[in-house]
């Protein structure tokens, strides 16, 4: 559709101050050091795989698609957040359904800050967070089903399998809460002397038993073991280059808001995705962004861009797709989208395997690029 915005990815930045300690010295780091090589030329099925198909969402009046923020996929389904209404797609791109009840009502949302999908009892539920409360909606049809009300404001959110539910909250003395399935609160952590909070469309990252909460754009993260319900602190990485929380810090003691001018040269982690035993992270290194594809016992890196970057896999040259590969949750796959308009700017036309086509208008629906590794 035209107006979808180049993939800014919607992160909100504010202040906020954690008290746990910002030295990572002695601390363990989940991954070992790793090279970035910046004249490393690099095939995008070398940091993907060559593995993918394309799905084309279907374009309809009821079905119409804007810049997206968050994508899901369960049970075969993609789960599509856009401008605050919760689109369903099968497995071929066909439009199932649609949450859209932004409004004030009992049964309605003010705004959708977070989502995501479980099914209990049997039954396949969608919940959502808003302001206060997480409102839960039944899958199948988009019927209210029930609420969760808190005494705090709720940003983002993971319902645990204990039916806990771990929590990031504004207005509280800690920022990260772990709660009943009430809404009572069990324990909290981090208290408030970090200088920022950024809200990622996947905040919690799975890793084995761990869900992962990134410190901004520092090496640092809290990892949540879901099994024993238990925070530690830890580096993401190993290399010393990428900046430390104590360094974020630091810069924004010294330079207030504009810490953010002065981090385009330094060397830091936007952000990561993990799937099976590869990791990927998508860095910046003294101003170039990098996309850096980790498995065990070796690593590649490319700039994000050409010619250092070729693709091998379909007629798209245009890169900036790439980072949305971290918009999205899956247990099976890492799903990207490209917009319509960034197709028809390439004659509207997408080629790939065995010289299969498919054609794109400038006012389609995006599509999505769901890999295998």
């Amino acid at each position: 559709m035209k107006g979808i915005g180049k993939y800014g990815l919607s992160f909100l930045l504010f202040v906020f101050f954690a008290s746990c300690s910002l030295s990572e010295k002695g601390e363990s780091a989940l991954i070992d050091d790793f090279e970035i090589r910046q004249q490393q030329e690099c095939k995008l099925s070398e940091l993907l795989t060559d593995s993918f198909r394309i799905v084309p969402l279907e374009t309809s009046d009821e079905s119409l698609v804007g810049e997206i923020t968050k994508i899901k996929k369960y049970n075969h389904f993609y789960y599509v957040l856009s401008a605050q209404t919760l689109f369903c797609f099968d497995a071929d791109g066909k439009f199932v359904s649609k949450l859209e009840k932004q409004g004030e009502g009992p049964e309605e949302y003010i705004r959708i800050e977070d989502f995501d999908v479980y099914t209990i009892d049997g039954r396949t539920e969608i919940w959502i967070s808003d302001n206060k409360t997480l409102k839960i909606y039944d899958a199948k049809d988009m019927s209210f089903l029930r609420h969760i009300s808190f005494d705090f404001l709720i940003y983002k959110f993971k319902r645990l399998d204990s039916s806990h539910i771990l929590l990031v909250t504004g207005n509280r003395e800690k920022t990260l809460t772990l709660t009943d399935a009430n809404g009572e609160i069990i324990t909290d952590y981090l208290d408030k002397e970090f200088p920022f909070l950024m809200f990622r469309p996947v905040q919690f990252i799975s890793w084995g038993e761990n869900l992962c909460y990134q410190f901004g754009v520092s090496n640092a993260i809290v990892a949540f073991d879901t099994a024993t319900e238990q925070f530690s602190q830890k580096k993401l990485v190993g290399n010393k280059e990428f900046l430390s929380s104590q360094g974020l810090l630091d810069l924004y003691k010294s330079n207030g808001m504009e810490f953010l001018r002065e981090m385009k040269e330094k060397v830091y982690i936007n952000q990561f995705a993990v799937l099976n035993d590869n990791v990927w992270i998508h860095s910046n290194y003294f101003g170039k962004p990098f996309l850096t594809k980790i498995q065990p016992g070796t690593s590649i890196s490319s700039e994000i861009k050409e010619p250092l970057l070729t693709n091998d896999l379909f007629n798209l040259n245009d890169f900036t797709f790439l980072p949305t590969l971290f918009l999205s949750e899956s247990a099976e796959s890492l799903i990207l989208y490209m917009d319509a308009l960034t197709i028809a700017e390439n004659e509207g036309l997408l080629c790939y395997k065995n010289n299969t086509h498919i054609r794109v208008a400038e006012d389609d629906n995006p599509c999505l690029v769901e890999f295998y590794p």
